[in-house]
């Protein structure tokens, strides 16, 4: 939806000749938007801790919800 969203405020038409600006906004739907989403999703991941006492709670709650 929000690429739709997106090529709407750059003003893409469909079946038509594109301007310029509308060029440079599908160049950014495709490079830079993508990439700094990425990189968010990657600060987000690296600030998720899993460590081995998660881990074992994990384990120890997956195991007793198999056995229910």
């Amino acid at each position: 939806a929000a690429s739709g969203w997106l090529l709407g405020y750059f003003g893409y038409l469909a079946n038509t000749v594109q301007n310029a600006e509308t060029l440079d906004g599908i160049r950014l739907l495709m490079s830079i938007i993508p990439g700094v989403c990425g990189f968010v999703a990657a600060g987000i991941v690296l600030l998720y801790k899993l460590d081995e006492d998660l881990m074992k709670k994990i384990e120890t709650d997956l195991i007793i919800r198999r056995n229910q």
